[in-house]
């Protein structure tokens, strides 16, 4: 098969919320509260509780923001794009993986031992996700990236690496 010049494939999956979000969303909303009723004992004018009240708001809403992500995959001629999506508004990009730094690409099995120095989970978390694994050597440490590519992805990713001589 011929090396394609360009290509541009991107593909997105939504992070399922755990309970550890719903525990940043509850202390947000609990220090806001404690926050404002702070504010409101110690002046009993009405402008340090609303300040309070706004700051209260804002953590919450930041709190809200941040744990509400997805992320997008994004392959472009020899690079892997890793972005994330907070609430569908902000976005930043976690990783770009240089292709010639991927060692391997295979189904993740959590019981296998990767031999990473870290491990960087952009997947769904999903129960019946079908989750890949890429190795290799990021920015000069052994990495581990899970993530859930669809098939156009992962066959042009498979294509890329095997022109690479990658397995």
């Amino acid at each position: 098969m011929a090396w394609k010049t360009e290509i541009h494939i991107e593909h997105m999956v939504k992070r399922k919320m755990q309970i550890t979000d719903f525990a940043a969303i509850g202390v947000a909303v609990l220090a806001g509260a404690v926050l404002f009723e702070a504010a409101r004992l110690y002046v009993e004018s009405g402008w340090a509780g609303g300040i309070a009240l706004v700051f209260a708001f804002v953590g919450v809403y930041i709190a809200a923001m941040l744990v509400r992500k997805e992320f997008e995959y994004i392959l472009t001629k020899n690079h892997l794009d890793v972005d994330c999506v907070y609430a569908k508004s902000r976005r930043k990009r976690k990783i770009t993986i240089a292709l010639e730094d991927v060692r391997t690409l295979e189904l993740y099995n959590p019981k296998k031992a990767y031999h990473a120095k870290q491990t960087l989970d952009f997947s769904s978390r999903k129960k019946d996700a079908l989750v890949y694994v890429l190795t290799g050597v990021m920015k000069e440490k052994p990495t581990c990236i899970l993530f859930e590519p669809n098939a156009e992805l992962l066959d042009a990713l498979k294509e890329r690496l095997g022109m690479l001589g990658i397995r």
